[in-house]
Parts: structure tokens; C-alpha cells; sequence
């Protein structure tokens, strides 16, 4: 099971390492990045994973270690940071406690929160087809 909950983290920090290249470069002003569900599969990479854009949340799934895998997840933007939840985690069909995911989702919105950088996150619209990332860079 490490070997999947891994994938899993890797299929997520693609997300959240994108977005942090996006909002450090660039000129002061409004930043805004959209990632579409197609260039997110494409540079994932990863055999027998996709993501699956819906409003309001990412789904990550396909197989790892012979089990299929399906792991929801939101991001919000909350004062200037980014907020990442896992919501909902099945392998092979079967629920598992988020709770279990709750450190991953913690560390990922860390990664994400870096107030030294001179940016803050102002919104995340994720639709059924692509995320929208807005910042500020001062």
C-alpha cells in the first residue's frame, strides 16, 4: 500500500509544483494560469493514471500495484494560501478514513504557502475541464 499512497502524493505535488513555477516568475500585477485536464494528463506522465477534472474538485484515479485507485481532493484559495483537502479515497471500490490523508493534503498546502515569495493565491475555480489559478505578485 506505500507504494500506491505514494503515487498518489506524486500525482498531487504535480498539481501543486505547476502552479508554484507560475506564481513565483513573472512581473508584479494579477497572474492568472489555467491548466485544462488534457495538458495536466499529458505532463503527468505516470501509466495507468489520470486526473479527472469536476467542479470544485481534482480526481486522481486509475491502477496502482494491481488495485484501482480513486482519490478526491479540493483546493481553495484562504488568505493568500492554498488549501488542499482530500476527500475522498477507494481502493479497489473500497472507502478508506480520509483522516488517513489528512498529513499529505497539510503538506501539500505548505508546499503551496511561501509568504517570503512576494505572491498570494487570490482564487482556484477548478471546472469540469481545467483549473484557474489567480495570484497577486507584488
Amino acid at each position: 500500500m506505500s507504494k500506491t499512497m505514494r503515487t498518489v502524493g506524486v500525482l498531487s505535488l504535480f498539481v501543486v509544483v505547476s502552479m508554484i513555477t507560475v506564481f513565483a516568475c513573472g512581473s508584479p500585477g494579477t497572474v492568472t494560469e489555467t491548466l485544462t485536464e488534457d495538458e495536466i494528463n499529458e505532463d503527468l506522465g505516470l501509466e495507468g493514471m489520470e486526473v479527472d477534472l469536476q467542479p470544485g474538485k481534482i480526481i486522481f484515479m486509475g491502477e496502482s500495484e494491481g488495485m484501482s485507485i480513486e482519490l478526491g481532493m479540493t483546493m481553495t484559495a484562504s488568505d493568500g494560501a492554498v488549501l488542499i483537502e482530500v476527500t475522498e479515497v477507494l481502493v479497489d471500490g473500497t472507502s478508506m478514513p480520509v483522516d488517513m490523508f489528512e498529513e499529505m493534503g497539510t503538506e501539500m498546502s505548505e508546499t503551496f504557502y511561501h509568504p517570503d515569495a512576494g505572491y498570494v493565491v487570490e482564487s482556484i475555480e477548478i471546472t469540469d475541464d481545467q483549473i484557474t489559478f489567480t495570484s497577486v505578485k507584488e
